[in-house]
């Protein structure tokens, strides 16, 4: 229903009305907070539709029938976002928006996390899992299964038109798996211990009558930014948000190769210099934090792998700061 006046209170009469629908993915549904629902890692693109032309009659009223584009299959739940404007006789567009969920007649699992950001390294990684049915209510469910991944992230360079390029790669390594029921009254519980490093649980349903969930979380002193996805940018963390002078400072590197790191402490200058070796699986480096930080400063990590003639490798260099 579209109600349209102009600013000083008259019904914004005969005036044509246009707009889209945009239909996008989303990983939540309104009646389960903080639950998760659909695989992490599917992409959806957004799909579009234009309204049907339509005038807002003598009163500034008009309703609109508003249909959905052709839907991609998915596992995660959509959303529509109704876009309407109502252009004056001058030309000028005012636009208003509504976001919808779109309903569907599937049954879904849920996934939520019991815990904030990232899980101590060593800790327990905690979740629930409920089944929802297409009317928003917890079921009962038997068969499921999950399974928790470590996910290793690489990158794989390929040459096309004389150019080279990379585009990600995610490989997974199943730490610990089992099976679980649920009553539809209390949720089910997974737990797990994990070390350093990113993982990825995912709940699926043996019968294949329910739609699988995943989510991705780190285990370690931080949550991983997402902009480290180029190959030449290295994770570089700290343990704490703030050090006094005095205390040691503990960085965290997690390298694309194994090589030699040069960890800098800089702010408008160089305040030092440490060398590391640091293998596949990462390496903790301590460094004394002095007065000459002043009142903060940036930990920067240049890592170098030196040429292998054997594999014919060229060197590689990649780049970390916190």
């Amino acid at each position: 229903a579209v109600d349209v006046r102009f600013l000083y209170g008259a019904p914004a009469a005969n005036l044509a009305l246009e707009g889209e629908v945009l239909v996008r993915a989303t990983d939540t549904l309104a009646a389960h907070p903080r639950f998760r629902f659909g695989l992490a890692s599917e992409e959806v693109e957004p799909m579009q539709r234009a309204l049907a032309a339509a005038e807002t009659d003598g009163d500034g009223k008009a309703r609109l029938i508003p249909a959905l584009p052709e839907l991609t299959p998915t596992s995660r739940p959509l959303e529509a976002e109704l876009r309407v404007r109502v252009v004056d006789s001058g030309g000028r567009p005012v636009e208003r928006a509504l976001t919808l969920p779109v309903a569907d007649a599937q049954l879904r699992l849920g996934i939520r996390p019991l815990f904030d950001g990232a899980v101590d390294d060593g800790g327990t990684a905690g979740f629930e899992v409920i089944a929802v049915g297409p009317d928003g209510a917890r079921m009962g469910r038997e068969g499921l299964r999950w399974t928790l991944s470590r996910v290793h992230r690489s990158f794989q360079w390929y040459e096309m038109d004389g150019k080279w390029d990379y585009e990600p790669v995610a490989t997974r390594e199943r730490v610990a798996s089992g099976n679980l029921s649920l009553d539809g009254r209390d949720a089910g519980r997974v737990e797990a211990r994990v070390g350093w490093g990113g993982y990825e649980l995912e709940v699926t349903d043996t019968a294949g009558g329910a739609l699988p969930a995943s989510v991705g979380f780190e285990a370690g002193w931080y949550v991983a930014p997402a902009a480290v996805d180029t190959p030449d940018l290295v994770k570089v963390s700290l343990d704490q948000p703030r050090y006094r002078v005095g205390e040691t400072a503990r960085v965290q590197i997690e390298p694309r190769f194994p090589g030699l790191a040069l960890v800098m402490v800089v702010d408008d200058r160089l305040v030092a210099m440490t060398p590391a070796e640091v293998p596949a699986q990462g390496a903790t480096v301590e460094l004394p934090v002095t007065a000459d930080w002043g009142p903060g400063a940036y930990v920067t990590a240049v890592l170098f792998r030196p040429m292998d003639l054997d594999t014919e490798r060229m060197p590689g260099r990649g780049l970390g700061l916190a």
